[in-house]
């Protein structure tokens, strides 16, 4: 083992040492720069650099656009989910009228019943009227968690509209400012790539 480490130590040595004899060997490193190539330089630097701020005020427009985009998913699904909730509250309180109306017939009969009945007969009716109250206020329970979630879902829907709003508001200024930037630079780049005939 260890002499499979010692061989591989003295191969990258070897392989070192042969990279910095080519690089001291090569003409640049022995003689001074060219004055000409220092100006090249600075140019090709410049020019880097208008290229590079243009490249980072696109990155920026793009991100900015991206969070408007995330803004208005946010207000659609807003919108959707609160034409969604209510529908379905629309549907809850049809249900819930229907159910009402039919278990009010339903008591009126037995009220109806428990009037005309003998005393023997009494008994029965009063205890199918609780059982009909209870099933009544268990169903009514039902019905209330029902418009309970409904309401959540109207509550999460604001939020999201009033969220991707802000948002919107937030970025929109934004990403006008970094369209003007980045117009600016593209025209300082041109401008430049003109006067050097590049």
């Amino acid at each position: 083992m260890e002499r499979l480490i010692f061989k591989i130590m003295k191969g990258n040595l070897l392989l070192l040492f042969s990279l910095v004899t080519l690089n001291l060997a090569t003409p640049g490193y022995l003689v001074a720069e060219n004055p000409a190539s220092i100006s090249t330089n600075k140019e090709d630097l410049k020019l880097i650099k208008l290229q590079e701020k243009v490249d980072r005020t696109q990155n920026k427009v793009n991100a900015t656009k991206a969070k408007l985009e995330l803004a208005d998913s946010l207000i659609r699904s807003g919108a959707i989910l609160e034409k969604e909730a209510k529908k379905e509250i629309k549907k809850i309180r049809a249900e819930e009228k229907k159910y009402i109306k039919t278990k009010n017939d339903e008591r009126k009969v037995l009220w109806k019943q428990y009037k005309e009945s003998k005393k023997d007969d009494v008994r029965v009716i009063e205890d199918e009227v609780k059982e009909l109250d209870y099933q009544f206020k268990a169903q009514l329970r039902q019905f209330y968690k029902r418009y309970t979630a409904e309401e959540r879902k109207l509550k999460k829907a604001e939020k999201n509209s009033q969220k991707g709003k802000y948002k919107r508001k937030l970025y929109e200024p934004r990403l006008k400012d970094y369209q003007n930037t980045l117009k600016i630079a593209k025209a300082n780049l041109e401008k430049y790539k003109a006067e050097k005939n590049l």
